[in-house]
């Protein structure tokens, strides 16, 4: 019978590669650090690191929208507006010089006795007779002008929820002036139509359409998609937007009674609180 072999009879690790270090080193790789280093990778962070991932935000992580309230979006305009007066009433005074020449010489241009009291032809531009052809082009041009500057600071309050750079500029540079004009023309219009029909049409018109100035100057490309937004807008949140409406034309009336220059600030404020409601309302996160 084959006796087991004793201790003395077992073979020498180091006659078989492999099966042990080589006579005077160390421990092969994989056993240890090498000799004058630390422990090696895998075993923390390297130096200046941070915490491996999960462990915070991701790279580019931004936080989700706040749930929209009508106090804060008023405060937002506020904000916007005191973070960049000098903007906000260069722009104003601009667009509202520009709106006031064109509606005073714009009629006499057309018709010099337009604002003679004594003549028959004025009295569609005292008593704003809505079936007067001039005074139609009149108000039809001014609107478009009006909406031209609701668009303009529409791009400044986008460009400062974006956290983009903005300027007086801005309010005055336009990506679609096409589509701009012609939802001008579109929303004048049906405006007055609603009008003549009892008001309350065009009223509810006014509130459904309150979204697309915001809609042009964020890149709407066509009038269909202005009005689509601004309507999907209304239809799914309309409590939020009727009550918002109705605070902004508090704020009108404060700026009005200013005698007529806190307008200055008013529109701004009223302006900067509709793209807070635009962006919030759609899902999407405004900055100040």
């Amino acid at each position: 019978m084959t006796q087991p072999p004793g201790p003395d009879d077992r073979p020498d690790p180091s006659q078989y590669p492999g099966y042990g270090p080589p006579p005077g080193q160390g421990p092969p790789p994989g056993y240890g650090p090498p000799p004058g280093q630390g422990q090696p990778p895998g075993y923390g962070p390297p130096p200046g690191y941070g915490p491996p991932p999960g462990y915070g935000p991701p790279p580019g992580w931004t936080p989700g929208p706040a749930p929209f309230s009508v106090g804060e979006a008023i405060g937002y305009g506020w904000k916007v507006f005191t973070g960049r007066v000098g903007t906000w009433l260069g722009a104003g005074a601009c667009w509202a010089l520009v709106l006031i020449v064109v509606g005073a010489v714009l009629p006499l241009a057309l018709n010099p006795d337009y604002y003679d009291l004594s003549s028959d032809s004025s009295t569609s531009a005292i008593w704003g007779d809505l079936f007067d052809p001039l005074g139609l082009l009149v108000n039809l041009v001014t609107g478009i002008i009006g909406f031209a500057a609701q668009v303009g600071l529409s791009r400044v309050a986008l460009d400062v929820a974006d956290r983009q750079p903005t300027s007086l500029r801005r309010a005055f540079s336009f990506a679609n002036p096409g589509t701009l004009v012609l939802v001008a023309v579109v929303y004048a219009v049906v405006s007055q139509v609603g009008i003549l029909l009892c008001i309350v049409p065009g009223l509810v018109f006014a509130w459904f359409a309150m979204f697309i100035g915001t809609a042009v100057a964020d890149g709407a490309p066509t009038v269909s998609d202005a009005f689509t937004a601004s309507f999907r807008l209304v239809r799914a949140h309309p409590g939020p937007t009727i009550l918002l409406i109705l605070l902004q034309l508090a704020v009108g009336i404060l700026g009005a009674l200013v005698c007529g220059v806190g307008l200055l600030v008013a529109f701004p404020v009223i302006v900067a609180s509709t793209v807070y409601a635009y962006r919030v309302l759609g899902g999407r996160v405004v900055y100040a």
